[in-house]
């Protein structure tokens, strides 16, 4: 995995905000997190709002000089200031280039969900390692803003081939982190490191071999960057591949797994503690700096919900690895909204799935 820390320029569109716009620091408290900045849909909306107040009463009884008035007074005063605050944004790639104007700069062209098209430019520093990614690839930008400007307010948001560009924000410190995600029953598990522990009890007699074909179409699917390992538990020591370590998903990985997974029925009770401890000790075990994530398939709840809870809180207290939690069959929504929440907890995502799926 890499990561650029940098000052970098985002905008929607394709026009290029000037840095003479950025001060010469930051403000000295910490910059702040608001959930309506998290996106550049959120932060576009902020902007409109404050560019396009609510009508003052009497409006209507206005002449049109006093309009036009208080239009200007308003227009003069610009938005809300922004500056300081934390921006975490998720980009999807379409295209990366170098441009020279108006100065050497990396452009990467991306969008984000729904279709909030968007495009940051980059310092050269970052050339190589930016120029490797790839259309359709993810990405993570964060940073602080530095400085920021609307299309109705300045000229150089000019109109480009995806439209005009509604606004421009300079991001000081930014940090651009690849993002891989590897997809099991519809989820997009957001981890370069993944442990998959699954429940190999009696219950699941019925579901595990959809669960095993499941899991062998996952494992085919990975993407090059992707490690990952297998535990299969019942109420004891889960069992484990040959490599008993994070691996990567080559042809002979795979067919490793398969062998594996080809050996494994359910049987005896379940207790997922063992297998949680074991997972954190898994992921513990490769590289630092790489993201993390367990995937939990079982079939029902545990012999002790408090302890699973209390487990993972103490080995994830930090909240370095996201937990997803797999429910297979209809299930009581007691147990349904505590694997949502024990998800929720730990930056994850819970799913039940259908006993036809």
């Amino acid at each position: 995995m890499w990561r650029i820390a940098v000052a970098s320029m985002v905008l929607l569109g394709s026009s290029l905000l000037s840095f003479a716009q950025a001060p010469a620091s930051l403000p000295a408290s910490n910059p702040t997190t608001s959930p309506s900045l998290a996106s550049p849909e959120g932060f576009l909306k902020l902007v409109k709002l404050e560019e396009n107040p609510p009508l003052p009463d009497g409006w209507d009884a206005m002449t049109s000089a006093q309009r036009d008035e208080l239009l200007r007074t308003r227009s003069s005063t610009g938005v809300k200031d922004y500056r300081g605050q934390k921006v975490t944004w998720l980009l999807s790639v379409n295209g990366v280039s170098q441009v020279h104007s108006p100065a050497d700069l990396i452009k990467v062209e991306a969008v984000s969900s729904p279709a909030c098209l968007v495009t940051c430019y980059l310092p050269t520093q970052s050339r190589e390692a930016l120029l490797k990614l790839k259309k359709g690839s993810t990405v993570r930008m964060s940073g602080a803003v530095a400085g920021y400007a609307t299309a109705k307010a300045d000229p150089q948001l000019r109109p480009s081939r995806y439209g005009v560009a509604e606004f421009g924000v300079l991001l000081e410190n930014a940090e651009v982190t690849p993002v891989l995600t590897t997809k099991f029953y519809g989820i997009d598990v957001e981890a370069q490191d993944v442990v998959f522990a699954i429940d190999r009890s009696g219950s699941m007699m019925d579901a595990f071999d959809s669960v095993r074909n499941e899991l062998l179409k996952c494992i085919a699917s990975l993407q090059e960057g992707i490690q990952f390992a297998l535990l299969m538990w019942n109420a004891g020591s889960p069992l484990e591949m040959k490599a008993q370590k994070l691996i990567e998903p080559s042809d002979e990985n795979r067919a490793a797994a398969k062998e594996f997974l080809s050996t494994i029925q359910p049987e005896h009770q379940s207790n997922p503690t063992a297998a949680l401890k074991r997972a954190f000790e898994v992921l513990a075990q490769g590289e630092k700096d790489r993201t993390k994530a367990i995937v939990l398939l079982t079939d029902g709840p545990f012999p002790d919900n408090d302890q699973a809870q209390r487990v993972i809180a103490s080995l994830n207290s930090k909240k370095a690895v996201r937990v997803y939690v797999i429910l297979m069959g209809k299930q009581p929504k007691d147990v349904a909204d505590f694997t949502e929440a024990l998800a929720k907890e730990n930056g994850g995502r819970s799913k039940i799935v259908p006993a036809s799926e």
